[in-house]
């Protein structure tokens, strides 16, 4: 990797980081950035470009401004780049949901099953 890869990849994660930090514990689709806010000045266009064309953020065009919104994917990478994602706490969390969401998919096909429609 050339150095001005290692400094576009750094101004990346700097930027999915921030996205990440500003939603909180809100849905990733509960929060936007303005390039133009001062917490994010600092973020070039080329970056937000860059996060747009790997499909890790959207953007948004306004009047005079864009608007620029963590994917899914972004917001996984976000998780990743930070460590969030393997964190005992996150994995723990991750399991609830994930038997919260298996019991509602059982219980429609116990519920489908039982009166004969097909599920």
């Amino acid at each position: 990797m050339k150095p001005s890869q290692n400094y576009c990849e750094a101004n990346l994660s700097k930027a999915l980081t921030l996205l990440l930090d500003r939603l909180g514990e809100r849905p990733f689709y509960m929060d936007e950035v303005v390039n133009d806010d001062l917490t994010v000045a600092h973020i070039y266009r080329t970056t937000w470009q860059e996060l747009t064309d790997r499909e890790l953020v959207t953007a948004r065009n306004g009047i005079g401004c864009c608007r620029y919104q963590l994917t899914g994917s972004g917001w996984r990478e976000a998780l990743k780049l930070t460590g969030q994602l393997d964190a005992p706490e996150f994995q723990e969390r991750f399991a609830r949901l994930n038997t919260v969401l298996k019991s509602l998919v059982n219980g429609v096909l116990s519920a489908s099953m039982s009166d004969g429609t097909p599920a």
